[in-house]
């Protein structure tokens, strides 16, 4: 049942990602998540969505990302 709502709630509702990207597995409440997801900005919102869920006491982090979206482009050259 937890394994779903991590699933359902986390991923599918609050990221608006591909849920089948993600493998989880949880075990005495512990959550972890390991996969690619999209854009490294989606990982940490992903893991407190996580955290969130009622019975889950801890998220194991082994999340990888297609695209570093939180890296700022260079200013112009003066």
């Amino acid at each position: 049942r937890l394994l779903e709502n991590v699933r359902r709630e986390a991923l599918e509702r609050a990221l608006w990602d591909d849920p089948f990207g993600v493998e989880i597995k949880v075990k005495d409440g512990v959550v972890t998540l390991t996969g690619q997801l999209d854009r490294r900005s989606l990982i940490a919102p992903a893991k407190q969505h996580v955290r969130e869920i009622d019975g889950v006491v801890d998220v194991v982090d082994r999340l990888t990302y297609a695209f570093d979206d939180t890296v700022t482009a260079p200013g112009p050259w003066r």
